[in-house]
């Protein structure tokens, strides 16, 4: 098993502590100690990392998070974290034509159109 560790500075004083694994069996796992972290819940903190995005890691291996998106690769949290990148599309474009939708009601209401 393979083993990273960061220290990544959040909102409180205390920094959270951001660990992967990746087993033999091409799994990888992602645990933090940020309350949402402890809960069992997705956090930010892990999100970043993930996508490579080292912002806030503040201990000295902050050059090993391209590591850790190499680790992704192929593994089924890789192909999770896809389809959850396309749902958040999806919302997005639907949320833009809900505020369309609400401007043209509103213009129809004010006699605009």
């Amino acid at each position: 098993m393979m083993h990273l560790q960061f220290l990544v500075q959040g909102s409180k004083p205390e920094p959270y502590r951001v660990t992967f694994e990746r087993t033999s069996g091409n799994q990888l796992h992602a645990f933090c100690t940020c309350p949402a972290g402890q809960k069992g819940q997705s956090c930010k903190h892990r999100f970043r990392i993930l996508e490579g995005d080292g912002e806030g890691v503040i201990s000295e291996n902050a050059g090993d998070v391209p590591r850790v998106v190499e680790w992704l690769q192929e593994t089924a949290l890789q192909e999770a974290l896809a389809r959850m990148l396309t749902a958040e599309e999806k919302v997005k474009a639907a949320q833009q034509q809900v505020s369309t939708a609400k401007r043209a009601i509103a213009d129809m209401m004010h006699g605009r159109r």
